[in-house]
C-alpha cells in the first residue's frame, strides 16, 4: 500500500512576493529603521561594486548549490531587513515560517599585507574618492580589486555565518539570499564594501610619489659641462658691466629672467642618519606582542566556551573578557574552524 509523506507546501513566486510584503510591513510598524532590499527590475546588481560582489560569490563551488536559490529569495523581496557594520551583516529574511528567520555573517578584515599591495595598485591612478564609488578607474585596477584572493571581495573562508532556520549551521537559502542582498545594497552604497573589509577607501586615491616643483627650483634636464657654465657666466658679467659702489653682488651673479626675482634655496644643514634596524626591530618587537596577545585573548576566549556546561553567546564573552565584539567573533570562527568548539543554537558556543 503506498504511503504519502508531506515534504512541504508549494508556495508560488506570486504567493512568497505577498507574503514577504506582508510581512516587511509588519515589520515596519514595529521598526521604522528597518532596512529592506527591494530590487529595481529582475536585476540584482547594476553598477560595477554590486556586480563585481555579485560575481565574486557565483566563481566558488562552496556556494553554488544555493546561488539558484538566493537569487530568488532576494528577488521575492524577503530580505526584509540588512544592516551592514565594520565585519557584520545582520538581517531577517522571511522563509516558509509565519516569523523570519534572523542572520548573521561576518566577513574577516583584509590583512594589512593584502591591503597596502591594492593601495599601491591604485596609487595615481584613481583621481577621487567619488570616482572609486563608481567604480571609475583603470581596467588594470578593477582586475586587481577584484583578483581572487589578493583583492577586496572575499573568498568563501573569509565569510563566516549563522541563521536560525531549520537547515542548521550550514550555507542555507537565506543566507545566499542575504549575501546577494549586499550585492544590491553596494549599488546604492559602494562605500559599505569597504566597511564590510574595515579599511579606509581614501587610502587608495593617494597620489603618485613625485611631486610638482616649482620652475625655479626645478633642476635642468641637462645640466652644462663646467667650462661652458663659466664661459656663459663671463659673458653676462661683461655685459651687464661692473657693479655700482657699494653694491656686495658678485660678478657672475647673473640677473633673473623676465626680471624676476631669483630664488635662492638654501641646503638643510645634513642632520645625523636614524639608523633603520632598531625602528625595524621595535616593528617586529610591536607585531609579536600584538600576535602573543591575540593569542592569549583566544585562549581565554575558548577556556571560557569549555567551561560553560550549556553553551555561551557572544555577548556574554564579552562582559567577562571585556574584549571587543570582533575580537571574540574573530576568535570563536576560528575555533569553529579547527573543530575545537561547536555550535549549539543561535549565537550559542559550547565545547566538543
Amino acid at each position: 500500500m503506498a504511503s504519502w509523506h508531506r515534504v512541504g507546501t508549494y508556495e508560488s513566486a506570486a504567493l512568497k512576493e505577498a507574503k514577504a510584503e506582508s510581512a516587511r510591513k509588519k515589520l515596519q510598524k514595529k521598526n521604522p529603521n528597518i532596512r529592506p532590499v527591494i530590487l529595481q527590475g529582475r536585476g540584482i546588481a547594476h553598477r560595477w561594486w554590486g556586480k563585481a560582489w555579485c560575481h565574486n560569490l557565483e566563481r566558488y563551488a562552496e556556494f553554488a548549490r544555493h546561488v539558484d536559490q538566493g537569487r530568488q529569495y532576494v528577488r521575492y523581496g524577503t530580505v526584509l531587513d540588512l544592516q551592514i557594520a565594520p565585519g557584520q551583516i545582520m538581517a531577517l529574511v522571511q522563509g516558509s515560517r509565519e516569523k523570519p528567520y534572523k542572520v548573521q555573517i561576518h566577513i574577516d578584515r583584509i590583512a594589512p599585507g593584502d591591503w597596502r599591495p591594492l593601495c599601491q595598485a591604485s596609487e595615481g591612478r584613481i583621481d577621487s574618492l567619488q570616482a572609486s564609488l563608481d567604480g571609475d578607474f583603470p581596467k588594470a585596477v578593477a582586475e586587481r580589486f577584484t583578483r581572487q584572493g589578493q583583492g577586496l571581495l572575499p573568498l568563501p573562508e573569509e565569510i563566516h555565518f549563522e541563521c536560525t532556520c531549520p537547515e542548521g549551521d550550514g550555507l542555507c537559502k537565506h543566507v545566499m539570499a542575504v549575501l546577494y542582498g549586499v550585492g544590491a545594497r553596494l549599488d546604492e552604497a559602494p562605500e559599505q564594501l569597504f566597511l564590510l573589509r574595515q579599511v579606509n577607501a581614501e587610502e587608495l586615491i593617494r597620489p603618485a610619489a613625485t611631486e610638482d616643483l616649482d620652475p625655479l627650483d626645478a633642476p635642468a634636464q641637462a645640466p652644462a659641462p663646467a667650462k661652458a657654465a663659466g664661459a656663459r657666466q663671463r659673458r653676462l658679467a661683461k655685459t651687464a658691466g661692473p657693479p655700482p659702489a657699494g653694491d656686495k653682488r658678485k660678478m657672475n651673479a647673473p640677473p633673473a629672467a623676465n626680471g624676476r626675482r631669483r630664488r635662492i634655496v638654501v641646503n638643510p644643514a645634513p642632520q645625523a642618519a636614524v639608523p633603520a634596524q632598531p625602528v625595524k626591530a621595535e616593528k617586529r618587537r610591536a607585531a609579536v606582542r600584538e600576535k602573543g596577545a591575540s593569542s592569549a585573548a583566544a585562549e581565554k576566549i575558548l577556556e571560557l566556551i569549555r567551561q560553560s556546561a550549556h553553551g555561551i553567546d557572544a555577548d556574554t564573552l564579552q562582559r567577562r573578557t571585556g574584549l571587543a565584539v570582533t575580537v571574540i567573533r574573530t576568535a570563536v570562527y576560528a575555533a569553529l574552524r579547527k573543530g575545537l568548539i561547536r555550535r549549539v543554537g543561535w549565537g550559542l558556543y559550547k565545547g566538543v
